[in-house]
């Protein structure tokens, strides 16, 4: 993963690179006014900059592979893991321990996972 500024909006998702079945996944957008160059008398003229976290895959024509690699990317685990990931929340809301801070990581990752709609 790496980011990326620009002061043009991008669409997030999938972008498959031409000539190729590798793709880049543009996710988490965030916009920051900032002062341009070309100010006038008045006062300051402000502009929308971008950035986004970026994504490479490896072959963009299959979604479910090119979630599975982004999750790779941004937390290594192994096959069990993926399995685990879709239980766990449940086990420990029936323990009751969802105030603990583990439970409020293991929903950042889980909503990370979520959000990446391919």
């Amino acid at each position: 993963m790496y980011q990326i500024t620009d002061f043009h909006p991008h669409a997030l998702g999938l972008e498959k690179l031409t000539g190729s079945n590798r793709g880049l996944f543009y996710t988490n957008e965030q916009v920051e006014q900032v002062p341009t160059l070309n100010a006038d008398e008045d006062g300051e003229e402000m502009v929308n900059q971008y950035t986004y976290d970026v994504y490479e895959v490896s072959d963009a024509r299959f979604p479910d592979g090119v979630k599975d690699e982004i999750v790779t990317q941004r937390y290594p685990r192994d096959e069990e893991h993926k399995m685990l990931r879709k239980t766990l929340a449940e086990v420990i809301k029936e323990l009751k321990l969802s105030d603990s801070p583990q439970f409020k990581e293991f929903m950042n990752y889980n909503d990370f996972v979520e959000s990446l709609n391919v």
